[in-house]
């Protein structure tokens, strides 16, 4: 006999019944979990990789390169990294996109509607399903950022460090440290030559501790290897720009610079210790790839700089918050920002940086939200394009290689009013058809209600499609406000989400799989934290739209004026649910 007695018996029913549970579970989690299968033609990849004990403390090399050994250690030579392994990727094991392996997706319902000359909204939607995974969030170790932050201006002769150190040193200590920075809306792109994510966020240091009055905002870079581990201390070397007296070494004809992470990136910017929101804000990073071959970050920000006018009564000084483009990977002698460099400043190296202006236009007072993003067409990028209002729509595009800031306009709105749909993710190309010269974009928005039932100001992202087919752009396609799976921050255990301002803003797209349709975004909570999740059921929700199909340029303000209903709608439904959930949870 198998089970012998009641104990037996009854531990038989248990197991039996656990089995029936998991057996329901199952089904239900399947039936939940159709999005999955929506568009993969194969499972996610989620290979282990050389990972992070492999590149920590070790000396990266761009791949294909052949640096003498004995160069790379002349170079290093008195520094911390004097003695670490130099590492180059091997060309077989070079991955186009990162590993990944998503959790258990959430679904979510979702709106996207597409423009229609005539239509209703209700007749322009598109009913479509999201999936969301559990969000993760991109750790920091800010005392190291700090240490390596000393030991390169002490070490490595960091002029951009060195010059920085003065004013930073006295919140730089343990005691300091927590009180006085705070980092938020992160992006990432994928280095694939040396297979890791470069992290790109914003670090604010306050001397008051108040969050909403910074002194300084710097734009910080960390190394993650391909697991998403940080990697906790490295050097990276790059193929950068000639210029005479460089820091870094020459190889052939191509000159390399190197930077150790986690690192405030070089970025200049004019200071004066009495004013405050210095620095460059709201970083958004995408990836261009140079006649030689080599891919590179671009990184877009604003910042506040000042500039003289002639007023007709004398020459006034005038405050500005301006566009900036920096190419992290390239160097230049001096801030050359117009009233920023010292006679000291004139012979550090920062990063190359340059101003951004539109042709033909006088600069506006404030300027923000601009959306980089590069034609998927070409072997090599000449320009990067922005788009700098969407509604209406209005794209410029800028030369990457050169110092000419002026950008030469795509489309011909004179409007410059301000939507409440604005500013995001940069934009992927997702579908070219050369037959028709028509390119395909693709990205996250973020929409900004105000008193729409959830808390005075209301900031979700919304899915955007711009088309250009010939010279002619268009906004097609806009979704209701998406939900993301991610939550804002509570001030305390017992506070409700409504109470305050909530605020889910996406900051970057390092990768779509089209193949799969898994897109890794990077969402910023209550603009407090680094989050990144991965989201499934974008693509098919396009291709079920027909978005291929519409060559509709007219319009197009009823598709985000259905858009920004919905979005309204989803606002003063979350605000209904947040507190039916505070009063289930302070029932007693």
């Amino acid at each position: 006999m198998l089970f012998k007695g009641t104990g037996n018996r009854q531990k038989l029913l248990v197991a039996l019944s656990l089995f029936a549970c998991i057996a329901v579970t199952l089904v239900l989690y399947h039936e939940e979990s159709d999005i999955l299968d929506i568009g993969w033609k194969k499972k996610p990849d989620y290979a282990p990789g050389t990972g992070l004990r492999e590149k920590s403390r070790k000396v990266l090399l761009p791949l294909g390169s052949q640096i003498p050994e004995q160069v790379l250690r002349d170079h290093l030579r008195g520094t911390s990294s004097e003695h670490w392994e130099s590492f180059q990727l091997p060309e077989a094991e070079v991955l186009v996109t990162p590993p990944h392996k998503p959790g258990d997706f959430k679904i979510y319902d979702s709106l996207l509607y597409a423009a229609s000359p005539g239509a209703t909204c209700a007749e322009n939607e598109h009913k479509f399903k999201l999936g969301a995974d559990d969000s993760q969030h991109m750790a920091l170790n800010q005392s190291r950022v700090f240490e390596i932050f000393f030991d390169e201006a002490d070490t490595y002769d960091d002029s951009y460090n060195q010059h920085l150190r003065g004013f930073l040193e006295e919140y730089m200590t343990e005691n300091k440290e927590i009180q006085h920075w705070y980092r938020f809306s992160g992006s990432s792109v994928w280095l694939s030559d040396y297979n890791v994510h470069l992290v790109v966020s914003r670090m604010i240091l306050s001397k008051t501790g108040s969050r909403k009055n910074p002194e300084i905002s710097l734009t910080l870079a960390q190394i993650f290897d391909e697991l998403w581990q940080e990697v906790p201390d490295v050097r990276v070397v790059f193929p950068s720009n000639t210029v005479e007296n460089a820091p870094g070494f020459r190889v052939g004809n191509q000159d390399y610079h190197l930077y150790r992470f986690p690192r405030f990136l070089p970025i200049p910017f004019p200071f004066k210790t009495k004013r405050k929101y210095w620095g460059s804000e709201d970083p958004r990073v995408t990836l261009v790839r140079s006649k030689q071959g080599h891919e590179e970050p671009v990184v877009v920000f604003n910042a506040y700089h000042e500039h003289q006018l002639d007023t007709g009564e004398g020459i006034e000084l005038h405050g500005f918050r301006s566009i900036f483009m920096s190419l992290p990977f390239q160097v230049q002698k001096g801030k050359q920002i117009e009233g920023a460099d010292t006679d000291q400043t004139r012979d550090m190296w920062f990063t190359r940086t340059k101003q951004l202006h539109v042709q033909g236009e006088q600069d506006k007072k404030v300027e923000k939200n601009w959306i980089p993003f590069v034609s998927g067409a070409g072997a090599h990028h000449e320009h990067v394009l922005m788009l700098t209002l969407l509604d209406p729509l209005k794209i410029i595009t800028c030369e990457l290689w050169t110092d000419n800031g002026i950008c030469a306009s795509e489309t011909s709105t004179n409007d410059d009013s301000v939507s409440p749909l604005r500013g995001g993710t940069p934009l992927l190309s997702i579908k070219t058809i050369d037959s028709e010269d028509t390119e395909y974009f693709a990205g996250i928005a973020r929409a900004h209600l105000n008193d729409c039932g959830c808390g005075h100001d209301f900031y979700r992202p919304n899915l955007i499609v711009v088309s250009r087919k010939g010279k002619t752009w268009s906004l097609s396609h806009v979704s209701s406000s998406l939900d993301l799976g991610i939550t804002d921050l509570l001030p305390s255990p017992k506070s409700r989400v409504c109470e305050q301002d909530s605020v889910i803003i996406p900051n970057g797209i390092e990768f779509w799989d089209l193949d799969r349709d898994l897109m890794s975004v990077y969402v910023s909570a209550s603009d407090a934290t680094v989050e990144r999740v991965l989201v499934t059921g974008l693509l098919q929700a396009i291709e079920d739209s027909m978005v291929w199909k519409n060559n509709e340029t007219e319009s197009l303000l009823d598709t985000v004026k259905c858009a920004l209903e919905s979005s309204r709608e989803f606002c003063r439904k979350f605000g209904i649910e947040d507190f039916a959930a505070f009063e289930k949870a302070n029932e007693i």
